[in-house]
């Protein structure tokens, strides 16, 4: 089945490769039904073209874990690229609200993705 949320990995080192970029940070957050990336930097600095073929793979990363964000909680993270060690990390903190309204204890999280 095709995922289209997935960032195929090898698409992303090439791109990466492509642009000269050896580290790229995507910040996030979300949830209630609303969400995505807040800001993508590469190499420190931040993109400011969206339609570039990197920023637009690094920008549906967060994508990967929360689709459209839909559904009754919040996060907010980010997601570290290394190119060098061919590794996508994510971390961050998420909260849930229950079915009375009540919102849980936010929990942090580091994961690989």
């Amino acid at each position: 089945m095709f995922d289209t949320y997935k960032v195929d990995r090898a698409d992303l080192w090439a791109a990466m490769d492509a642009a000269g970029v050896v580290s790229a940070v995507v910040e996030f957050s979300g949830g209630n039904d609303e969400g995505g990336t807040d800001r993508v930097e590469l190499d420190g600095k931040e993109c400011t073209d969206y339609k570039s073929p990197l920023c637009a793979l690094l920008a549906r990363l967060p994508h990967e874990r929360y689709y459209s964000f839909a559904g009754d909680y919040e996060v907010h993270g980010r997601i570290m690229v290394d190119r060098a060690a061919m590794t996508v990390m994510m971390e961050g903190q998420e909260s849930a609200t229950t079915w009375d309204g009540t919102l849980t204890w936010p929990h942090s999280f580091e994961t690989e993705l």
